[in-house]
């Protein structure tokens, strides 16, 4: 699998616990219950060189964390950066029932480290980013 493709993957694991949660459900739940599904998941390699090891939810916020098995200098932080912020819009902003959590204030957060576990870089969806997208 391509890295698009990988990191889609990991994208609609977490697109598909969300449509087996209500409408009703706060956010804060229906995040939880989103972290509780994609860990099951976990470890999972999403490309040669990142393997997505742990996802939390705390309040509006869901944090995935990936782990580059590399030691830092030789990472190319700026290419990574670049292609997982482009494959987390693309998939998190055409999934109709992320977008509705973003616009109830959720918020994707993702952290990348190192194989010292220093991290390398964090970055975050919002509903911004989905508006920007269009």
């Amino acid at each position: 699998m391509t890295n698009p493709i990988r990191y889609a993957v990991v994208f609609f694991i977490i697109a598909g616990a969300i449509s087996k949660t209500t409408l009703a459900q706060s956010v804060e739940k229906t995040l939880r219950d989103m972290a509780a599904q994609v860990s099951k998941n976990l470890p999972m390699m999403v490309n040669a060189e990142v393997q997505a090891t742990a996802v939390a939810a705390s309040g509006n916020r869901i944090m995935d964390k990936y782990d580059v098995l590399k030691p830092k200098e030789r990472i190319h932080t700026f290419r990574v950066t670049n292609d997982h912020y482009e494959n987390s819009v693309n998939a998190m902003c055409s999934n109709p029932g992320i977008v509705n959590l973003l616009k109830q204030g959720a918020v994707l957060m993702y952290q990348f480290y190192d194989n010292r576990n220093s991290l390398l870089f964090e970055m975050s969806v919002t509903q911004r980013d989905c508006v920007a997208k269009r």
